[in-house]
């Protein structure tokens, strides 16, 4: 059914998804916290094979411990796939759950299904479809500035990452079968490494206070806040650098029970910069542009 720029995509998804990857757009954008080997191998069919054309194609996904444990997530088939495909980038943005698919400025997907077989076919799905060029590009705006809270992830990290599922995985399951104390604390070890190499991809390089420093600027772009109210929505989006429990140190950088005071670090640098402003009276952090 067609609403002037507006269409609805009841389910089954995979003609949607057929169309978007052979929409002929060069850039396309793929934001979706679950992403499975079946489809990502249509993406690579569908753009990569034997064509001399350039392309750009920017998964953002939810690399979580648990999505990966869970096999939500095939991180080998996100290795295959940037491998496969020159012009592909995957970027790790914890919490993301939006599902979204943008193809230049000719079509932009929005709705419940993730990029798998499951929300390709097996599950009841619903979207809309938009050709709106000004619609699109504002969608393509706003899921580049969720982009921008994660860290880019190159196929040696995916590969990396895939080795230490896998190796996490059997470890919890011999764990579970011997009911054995010392692979337990061997298998709780190993998530431990698993999660400090996720947040290592998460900050891409970047200090925490960076990093908070992008989450300050993006929630302050919807009206101002108070430190309270940053807090708590920067510990909604990024709970694993923001673990009041327990004191990570990764490549020198402290990670979780400082973080108030690296937000707080942040807050100050933005400040110097002009970026923001302090209103004691309200006690209220607000863009000054």
């Amino acid at each position: 059914m067609r609403m002037s720029a507006v269409e609805l995509l009841p389910s089954p998804f995979e003609p949607h998804f057929r169309r978007f990857l052979e929409s002929g757009e060069r850039r396309l954008i793929l934001c979706t916290p679950y992403v499975s080997r079946r489809p990502l191998a249509e993406l690579a069919e569908c753009i990569g094979g034997g064509v001399s054309v350039a392309y750009d194609v920017h998964i953002i996904t939810d690399l979580s411990a648990r999505h990966l444990l869970s096999g939500s997530t095939d991180v080998q088939a996100l290795a295959d796939t940037v491998e496969a495909l020159s012009g592909a980038t995957v970027t790790y943005v914890p919490k993301v759950h939006a599902k979204v698919y943008v193809a230049g400025e000719s079509l932009a997907i929005v709705g419940s299904a993730n990029f798998t077989e499951g929300g390709a076919s097996g599950n009841l799905e619903y979207g809309v479809a938009l050709s709106d060029a000004g619609a699109i590009r504002q969608i393509r705006t706003d899921i580049q500035r969720y982009a921008a809270l994660g860290g880019t992830v190159s196929a040696r990290a995916l590969r990396r990452l895939a080795g230490r599922t896998l190796e996490l995985r059997q470890a919890v399951q011999q764990a579970q079968d011997t009911a054995n104390v010392r692979l337990e604390r061997a298998a709780r070890q190993l998530e431990r490494e698993t999660e400090d190499e996720l947040i290592r991809l998460h900050v891409a390089g970047r200090s925490p206070h960076a990093v908070f420093a992008e989450g300050v600027l993006y929630f302050l772009s919807f009206g101002a806040m108070s430190t309270r109210q940053l807090h708590d929505r920067l510990a909604r989006t990024f709970p694993d650098l923001c673990d009041d429990t327990l004191d990570r140190v990764i490549d020198g950088e402290h990670f979780g029970k400082l973080w108030k005071h690296q937000v707080r670090t942040a807050q100050q640098h933005l400040k110097r910069r002009g970026l923001i402003s302090y209103e004691a009276s309200t006690r209220l952090w607000r863009l000054t542009q």
